[in-house]
């Protein structure tokens, strides 16, 4: 069935008519569709007997149908597939979906139960040896575990003078566009800094986006409209390579947003360049990125290579900066909403240490009860509040999954979230 029929089809479901869908209206896949995108409908499938409507267990067209043409409204459609079906339905041919708090810790199970990624679902960001892409249970853990060295509290405390830093000179914006007046896009203020953090930390190295006039919101808003694209590119896997080999010069004719994208992945590579050649050449004694700490570590030499660091290096910088930016705009909007903590938060912040011999910044706030207990209140709740993910947190077990009377097969792809 092509796609601009089964669309039409789906409205017509959407819309409650029940109009015949004769032959004359049908056209034959071709075999990439059938091979990348069905299972053929079967009452032997392992999913056969599972709730939820024919469409989604025939094809992901029904999926990409609410993703790709009404915008990102799929999981208003799994909602309503749970309203008439039940806690458990099945959303495509490969994939069940629960709604059930009762089941999360069996889905997202913790180390010692093995819960591979979905590949159909790691696909875009095109980042295919980078952590976040990354399915296997075990491969997973050992690029995360190289990560979060890099992450604990006792070296973010190590960082401390680049985080101030940063903020400072965010800071300094501020005050220049007050006394002028001047509006603040503060999710681009803070993509920014994020951004100007992220990329110093991982390549010793930033883009200076805080000192752009407009805070590079170009950047920002190209990397979202990036992923705006993730339903197209998880249906169409073949779409990235077909990109890349369009000579640049076209790209940019087309579209700016795509030659940006790909001089900021030119740039990312000519980072790794510069610091796989740094590690070869140099005696590294002082830890000092995240880049660094990798080349520096025991990961196996296959852990290593330039693609794979290239892969992470693109993760970090390019996701990293918009969830922290959201975060730190809903918290910053929340606390000024409420006089009582702005208030409070103030008068602590007065006391605040100031001049060269000052103590650390990080373990003073974690010293004022106020402050401390805001901080942590604060931030949990931006985060709960903050972009789930770039899509669906899908799983799968190598182990039959009990729920109910269904049994959940191994090796199908189940989610929660």
């Amino acid at each position: 069935m092509a796609p601009r029929h089964f669309c039409a089809h789906l409205q017509q479901h959407e819309h409650g008519e029940k109009k015949a869908y004769t032959p004359r209206h049908t056209r034959i896949p071709s075999s990439h569709q059938l091979y990348c995108n069905n299972y053929p409908p079967s009452f032997f499938h392992p999913l056969a007997g599972f709730p939820g409507p024919k469409f989604a267990a025939a094809t992901s067209w029904y999926a990409f149908y609410y993703d790709a043409v009404k915008g990102g409204q799929f999981y208003r459609e799994m909602k309503r597939m749970h309203d008439k079906y039940g806690p458990i339905v099945r959303i495509n041919p490969k994939e069940v979906h629960i709604l059930d708090a009762s089941f999360y810790d069996e889905i997202y199970a913790p180390a010692s139960k093995r819960r591979d990624k979905y590949d159909q679902w790691v696909v875009f960001p095109d980042v295919p040896t980078g952590a976040f892409a990354t399915c296997p249970h075990e491969h997973h853990h050992i690029r995360r575990q190289a990560l979060n060295l890099s992450f604990s509290k006792k070296v973010i405390y190590e960082i401390e003078n680049l985080l101030v830093n940063k903020a400072r000179r965010l800071c300094s914006r501020f005050e220049k566009m007050a006394q002028t007046g001047e509006e603040v896009r503060i999710d681009a203020a803070f993509f920014a800094l994020a951004n100007d953090i992220i990329t110093q930390y991982t390549f010793g190295e930033c883009y200076d986006c805080l000192t752009e006039d407009d805070f590079r919101k170009d950047f920002k808003r190209i990397l979202l409209s990036a992923v705006e694209t993730g339903a197209f590119v998880r249906q169409f896997p073949w779409l990235v390579g077909f990109v890349r080999r369009i000579p640049f010069w076209v790209l940019g004719r087309i579209s700016r947003g795509f030659a940006t994208i790909l001089n900021w992945e030119s740039i990312v590579r000519r980072r790794v360049e510069t610091w796989m050649a740094t590690s070869k050449t140099e005696n590294q004694t002082e830890v000092t990125s995240v880049f660094s700490r990798l080349l520096t570590s025991d990961l196996p030499d296959s852990e290593k290579s330039f693609q794979r660091l290239v892969d992470e290096g693109k993760s970090l910088t390019g996701e990293g900066s918009e969830t922290i930016s959201w975060t730190l705009t809903l918290l910053i909007w929340y606390v000024t909403q409420d006089k009582e903590i702005l208030e409070n938060l103030r008068q602590d912040l007065n006391d605040m240490p100031r001049g060269g011999s000052r103590p650390s910044l990080l373990s003073w706030i974690d010293k004022r009860a106020y402050l401390k207990v805001v901080k942590d209140a604060a931030v949990t709740e931006a985060l709960r509040l903050n972009y789930d993910a770039l899509g669906r947190l899908t799983r799968v077990a190598q182990e039959p999954i009990q729920y109910g009377d269904r049994v959940i097969p191994p090796g199908v792809s189940a989610a929660q979230r």
